[in-house]
């Protein structure tokens, strides 16, 4: 059903022209409302004015509130001095002329576009005109002024009228226009000038183009201060740049088609929910992200939901006749339409159903039911209430359920369970009013079950009706304040969707829709492997609008990537600046559209990043590629190592200097890997523009305002400064290497601590500067970790966010790793301060760290926009990823005969793959999305004979079954196999040879999130790499945890400490041998008798061990205690020694 308000349906409004409209202004309108809480933070006290006039036939502001204007902002335009229309234009509404559309929205901030034609490049004059009364009857005073900005190829010119200190809200009117030559073939025109009155009382004001303009933009924006003083140049300088950053992205297109059968209001709304939860769920203190451990359909449900928030809840039901029975529960994740309403649902943070109603039966009923068994089986309290708010024309009513502090018997507390129901009216917008009746029907008296329904009747025009689930960890309850916050974002997000999307098209003939809609494009995929097929959304079914797509793949460092198209259909544009696929490899970038199949794509890089991004107008079925790598005929070369050097120490003779140093490898990987961290939504490349350009060591200003100054890193050896860093420089010492990398973004610095002779020390990395935001905006930090059998990563971060400069995100991380041989710090520490104007931040290591790699990373977003925890730690297994590359004998100097290291590889599925590696990852297809019904994939993975593999869980979710046989992972391993189901975390395990087969098979119902493993290659009598992971209730394995973690010590001490020790003894000519039993008699039983091995190191001591990490006996825990006491004692001599103490400062 079209609605007159729905501006995607340019009206032509005159009967001697119909041009074919182009829509150009609503695209524009579409982008700028998506940045307008970014334009309208710049404006300090900004006023949010009232549209309390009418929006048609005539559009104008009344009084705005506070008495901003008696009668104004009513808006005209001319063509050659005639008016085109004889009264004032109406507000939301689309307009068509021969050579030029108009449009407008009442939001905040109120903004009108004229797009000029004028194909034929005719001689002709455009006015833009606003005129009314103001509130201030004479008194305050008039500012006018006029300025420029330039982003890339696009320019925009402002001319400002403003009335300030009047006592009423400011009136701040700017005029701008915007031309760009090369992307929209625009010809300037002759003049842009204003014509401004001098009365603060009666306003009539205009802009003016003239000459032969074609392709060009010329607006206006309403601007407003609360206390009504001046809003200043800086202030509307900032708030112009979002208006341009939204603009630049319009493309022109012929016509305004009719919308497809496709995406729809509750469709995109959703979309756009999903692209901003990050802040939704940070208004809810302590977010408890629950499990969709439940089915999505033919029924959605969360079984669990993660710490027994449920038993089995959260199943929704939609009420829509005239009875006002509900149906049965629906499915997630999709579409139903009838004849007045559509409804969606999607399941993210947090879980979200909308229901769009557009009905004209005034005794209609409309509601939705929640139902389910709380986890809190009986325990708890409930809360219900409800409340009401206003955000411009629009108004939220809301109606609260909440189960908290559900502590049981055992004292365990759920999570609470917090459902948000909501209805969204506006009468400007939607031609609708508040419902009369919104009545909630509520299971207050219990938390066992619940059967909540929330109805609403007497639905005037069109309202959007919503669900949410929120929970806040250990059972806290839910302030009213911290869901209001919430659904005030909510709110601001649909109000920017409303007015560039539609209700679907109905047929009577057609029940409502079993195919899901695709769900947000919002977050990037990254896929590494070597290949693998990528479709668009819904392929083979039609695509999406307003799609924002990124997917970065690579594969090994050596090789490239060939993309072939199988299937290719897109809308056809000249330039492709409707619907497009951009290949991004390097400096260098494809974009593609219109259904001629594009050719293959080589590319000239081992990653590679896709976009596919679509307008509001015009779906077709899309696209299908497979890509695939081979050896790259042009071989890379590790970087060089800087000839500025003030730390490098002589180069032993005869030594091989050709390569590179460990943390060059590292900063190598790390800079492959980059495109994958800055395909993040909203990401910001900050400029380096710091002095002196030889030898840059700071960020000036990094555009538009991120620092006055920053960036600057200060390196220190125990508490003593060692360098002020010049960025791009390697640093080396006896004990260090550092470099950083500003080749690219992210900018980064890695400190890679040798530390030979097992010193007690510590390293320190401070970043200080002054942030743009000038004490403004938040100073916020956390930390966190993740690790497996062989690595740690432990990460901390600081930012400043929530203003609209760029967000400033200081990321430092500290990686060790067994195949490194590491010793982890004692502590790893961080200063943070809590201003946003001076920063001084540091890390600090402290103990006998060895062989650990200490980092720093700076992230940015557009307009303050913050990172949340779940990002970050995505990012930083990005980092893992890419640093776990670097072999560790890459210290300088490097000999070039090292092994290259491998890359993780993803699956495919139907013929069977074979990986020929010495480590990587495997995971189902679609992790750590779900994995699809009826598939079959098999791998073979092999490595070099005489070696075995080590494997290693780290993810796990498939359907459960006691024999399953439902969904299921096999691994075939010699004669022994493994079958794998449900979601309990799978040990590690040894494998008996060099290869093993492994197989997923699923069946037609149920999916889950799947299984993530790591693999990696040993000699199949080595030293034991790692040591399971334990079910610590059982005493036999609590006895093998220890055994394995004692021959593990046992032999780190024979490889590593007991030789520095040697050595030490020999520089300072200590007679005599080693005061140390060097060798200890061992005896180990091992639980499977096939897994027991021994290890002779270069002492000729030998150690036997079980390889696959489980023991039945062995020493006694006694052995191990007295073994590390005698080790301590002489460890501490050594410490204590003055001789030690000149050999290690020395």
């Amino acid at each position: 059903m079209w609605r007159k308000t729905a501006i995607l349906l340019c009206v032509v409004l005159t009967s001697t022209v119909q041009a074919e409209d182009s829509c150009f202004v609503d695209d524009g309108l579409s982008n700028i409302a998506r940045e307008s809480s970014s334009l309208v933070n710049r404006i300090e006290n900004w006023y949010e004015y009232i549209y309390d006039g009418r929006t048609a036939p005539v559009g104008y502001i009344e009084d705005g509130g506070n008495d901003m204007f008696d009668r104004g902002n009513r808006i005209s335009i001319f063509e050659n001095d005639t008016a085109t229309v004889e009264t004032y234009l109406e507000y939301n509404e689309s307009y068509s002329f021969e050579s030029f559309e108009f449009n407008s929205i009442a939001n905040h901030p109120f903004v009108a576009l004229l797009w000029v034609k004028n194909e034929n490049l005719q001689r002709r004059s455009y006015r833009l005109e606003v005129s009314g009364n103001a509130g201030s009857d004479g008194s305050g005073s008039i500012t006018t002024f006029s300025g420029n900005i330039t982003l890339g190829l696009y320019s925009l010119q402002y001319e400002v009228f403003q009335i300030s200190d009047a006592g009423d809200p400011s009136i701040c009117e700017v005029y701008f226009l915007v031309t760009s030559e090369q992307n929209w073939n625009s010809t300037a025109p002759l003049t842009f000038e204003p014509s401004f009155g001098s009365s603060t009382d009666e306003l009539e004001n205009y802009v003016f183009i003239t000459g032969t303009p074609r392709n060009v933009l010329l607006g206006y924006t309403l601007l407003s201060r609360l206390n009504g003083s001046l809003i200043s140049e800086s202030e509307i300088r900032n708030a112009s740049i979002p208006v341009l950053m939204a603009l630049r992205n319009v493309g022109i297109r012929p016509s305004c088609q009719e919308q497809q059968r496709g995406s729809c209001y509750v469709t995109d709304g959703l979309n756009m929910l999903a692209q901003n939860s990050s802040a939704i769920v940070s208004s809810i203190q302590d977010w408890h992200y629950y499990a969709y451990d439940g089915e999505i359909r033919p029924e959605g449900f969360i079984l669990d939901g993660n710490k027994d928030i449920f038993d089995v809840g959260n199943k929704l039901s939609i009420i829509h006749d005239a009875n006002g029975t509900f149906d049965g529960n629906v499915a997630y994740n999709q579409l139903y339409r009838f004849e007045n309403i559509e409804f969606n649902s999607f399941t993210g943070y947090p879980f979200t159903a909308l229901m769009w109603i557009n009905s004209s039966r005034m005794s209609k009923t409309y509601g939705l039911k929640v139902s389910g068994d709380p986890g809190s089986d009986g325990y708890g309290f409930v809360s219900t209430y409800s409340g009401n708010f206003t955000t411009g024309s629009f108004v939220l009513q809301y109606e609260v359920f909440q189960i908290s502090n559900a502590t049981d018997a055992t004292y365990a507390t759920d999570p609470s369970i917090c459902e948000v129901y909501f209805v969204l009216s506006s009468d400007a917008a939607w031609e609708s009013i508040p419902p009369k009746i919104l009545t909630a029907d509520f299971s207050a008296s219990t938390t066992y079950a619940t059967d909540n329904r929330v109805y609403v009747s007497n639905v005037t025009g069109s309202i959007l009706m919503g669900y949410m689930l929120f929970s806040s960890q250990r059972g806290r309850e839910i302030s009213e304040n911290e869901i209001r916050s919430a659904l005030t974002r909510v709110s601001g997000i649909l109000q920017n969707v409303f007015y560039d999307l539609y209700d679907c098209l109905y047929e009577s003939t057609t029940p409502p829709s079993t195919t899901p809609h695709p769900s947000s494009c919002g977050v990037s995929t990254i896929f590494t492997s070597t290949s693998g097929q990528l479709t668009s959304p819904g392929y083979p079914g039609d695509y999406f609008n307003r799609a924002n797509c990124s997917w970065t793949i690579s594969t090994y460092p050596g090789q490239i990537l060939n993309v072939t198209f199988i299937d290719f259909a897109l809308e056809h544009g000249g330039g492709c600046v409707y619907d497009n696929l951009t290949i991004f490899d390097g400096s260098r970038q494809e974009t593609y559209c219109g259904d001629d199949k594009p050719e293959t794509f080589i590319s000239q890089n081992n990653t590679i990043l896709i976009q596919f991004i679509t307008d509001g107008s015009v779906v077709d079925r899309g696209f299908r590629l497979e890509w695939s790598s081979q050896v790259s005929s042009t071989p890379t070369t590790p970087p060089a190592i800087p000839t500025s050097d003030p730390y490098t120490p002589t180069t032993p003779s005869g030594t091989n200097t050709s390569g590179t140093c460990f943390v060059l490898s590292g900063a190598s990987y790390f800079h492959s890997y980059r495109p994958l961290i800055t395909s993040l939504p909203y990401w910001y490349s900050y400029d380096y523009d710091g002095l002196p350009s030889a030898k840059p060591s700071v960020i000036l200003d990094g555009g538009l305002d991120m620092y006055d100054h920053g960036n600057r890193i200060t390196l220190y050896k125990n508490g003593l400064a060692v360098v002020p860093v010049v960025y791009d420089e390697l640093y080396r010492a006896k004990d260090f290497e550092f470099v950083s990398d500003k080749k690219g973004h992210p900018f980064f610095a890695l400190l890679w601590v040798k530390n030979p002779y097992y010193e007690r020390i510590n390293y320190t990395i401070q970043v200080e500067g002054d942030a743009g935001a000038d004490g403004r905006g938040s100073a916020l930090n956390f930390s966190d970790r993740f690790e497996n059998v062989n690595f740690t990563m432990e990460y901390k971060v600081f930012q400043v966010a929530d203003t609209e400069d760029p967000t400033i995100c200081e990321v430092y991380f500290l990686l060790s790793n067994y195949n490194w041989n590491s010793i982890k710090p004692d502590n790893f520490t961080a200063s943070f301060g809590s201003e946003t104007n001076h920063l001084n931040n540091s890390v600090t290591i402290s103990g006998r760290p060895r062989r650990v790699l200490l980092g720093y990373t700076l992230l940015s977003k557009t307009s303050g926009r913050r990172f949340t925890e779940l990002e970050i730690s995505m990012l930083m297994r990005t980092v893992v990823q890419s640093l776990l590359n670097v072999h560790p004998l890459y210290d300088c100097p490097y000999d070039s005969t090292t092994p290259q290291p491998t890359t993780p590889q993803p699956p495919s599925c139907g013929e069977p793959t074979l990986l020929s590696l010495s480590s990587g990852q495997l995971f189902s297809p679609g992790y750590p999305g779900n994995y699809s019904d009826g598939i079959s994939c098999n791998w073979t993975i092999s490595t070099s004979p005489g070696k075995v593999w080590n494997v290693t869980f780290l993810e796990f979710a498939l359907e459960h079954h006691s024999n399953c046989s439902y969904d299921n992972l096999v691994i075939f391993d010699g004669s022994e196999q493994r079958t794998y189901c449900g979601d309990a975390k799978q040990e590690s395990f040894i494998s008996q040879g060099n290869t093993i087969f492994i197989q997923f098979n699923t069946d037609g119902s149920v999916v889950n999130r799947g299984f993530l493993l790591e693999f990696f290659s040993q000699e199949q009598n080595s030293r034991p790499l790692s040591c399971p992971y334990f079910n610590r209730t059982k005493a036999s394995e609590r006895q093998s945890d220890w055994l394995c973690r004692y021959i593990r010590w046992r032999i780190e001490f024979m490889t590593k400490w007991q030789p520095a020790y040697k050595t030490w003894r020999e520089k300072v000519r200590i007679p005599g041998t080693i005061p140390f039993n060097q060798c200890l008699n061992l005896n180990v039983v091992c639980r499977n008798s096939n897994q027991f091995r021994s290890y002779q190191d270069d002492y000729g001591c030998t150690i036997p061990f079980c390889q696959d990490g489980y023991y039945s006996g062995g020493p006694g825990i006694g052995d191990w205690v007295r073994d590390m006491d005698r080790w301590e004692l002489f460890q501490n001599l050594w410490q204590e020694s003055v001789s030690y103490e000149g050999i290690c400062e020395g």
